[in-house]
Formats: structure tokens, sequence, C-alpha cells
């Protein structure tokens, strides 16, 4: 089983709110992991927003966006090629979802796809959970990360 994290997953790794520890679980517990490319942006741009926000230290937040590529460089990383776009562009139309959520999706199933593999997609946005299990992926809904 390898469990794909989208970034509303990932971040989770970094910031303490509903849903931390089950990802931190999941990477204690050296289960298979795959992220989208997108997450090296998402991720710290979510750490970035919650700076702003007030809810995290500057510094804290720039030394997580550090170990994110490192935390990355350890697990199955889905680049964001053509087929992932075009797949990503027919799931917007199938589903309610933002592009980057699309193209985090798309990510995991074209690695679902092209592996056989079998897969738990995580994530925290419930719109997402419910296209992927629509799309045939088993899918565990973490507590909801601010603005979703």
């Amino acid at each position: 089983m390898i469990y794909f994290l989208d970034a509303s997953a990932l971040v989770k790794r970094y910031v303490s709110e509903p849903g931390t520890e089950d990802v931190r679980r999941l990477v204690r517990g050296r289960r298979r992991l795959a992220a989208s490319s997108l997450s090296a942006l998402e991720v710290p741009s979510a750490l970035a927003r919650r700076v702003r926000e007030g809810h995290l230290p500057r510094e804290a937040a720039m030394q997580h966006a550090r170990r994110v590529a490192t935390d990355l460089a350890e697990m199955h990383v889905v680049a964001v090629r053509s087929e992932v776009l075009s797949l990503a562009a027919d799931l917007v139309w199938r589903h309610p979802l933002r592009a980057y959520d699309a193209a985090q999706l798309a990510s995991a199933l074209r690695l679902a796809r092209e592996g056989g593999l079998a897969m738990t997609f995580v994530c925290a946005d419930g719109r997402l959970t419910v296209a992927a299990r629509a799309e045939g992926l088993r899918a565990m809904l973490l507590g909801r990360s601010r603005g979703r």
C-alpha cells in the first residue's frame, strides 16, 4: 500500500492541527509515501500564509519549508507533466475542484494507474476526498486545515 499525501496532508507534518498525528504516524511507520511535485510549492505557500495570519513564527515556517525538499526526496514524487495536467483538466469537469487540487488528484491517479499500485489518497479537503473516491481511490480525510 502506498499513501499519497496531497499538500493539505503534507503540511500537517510541520504544523500541529487536526490530522497532524495521523500524518506523523504514517511517516514514523515507514509507510511507502508519495506526493506531487506541486507540494514543493503548495506546502511552503501554506506555511507562509500561516506566518502572514500570525499563526506561525516566520523562522519556524522557514525551517519547515526547507525540510519539505528533504522530505519529498524520501518519497515517490510524481512530476506534473502534460499527462497529469490533461487528466487534471478532465477532473475539473467531473468534480468541483480547484486547479491545484485537481492536479494533486491527477498525480495520484497517474501513479496508481501507471504502477498498478494499491493507494490511499490522504488529504484534508472533503470535496477532494469525495472526488478521489469517485475516481476509484481509497481516501483518508484528515482533520480540516484552515480555509478549507
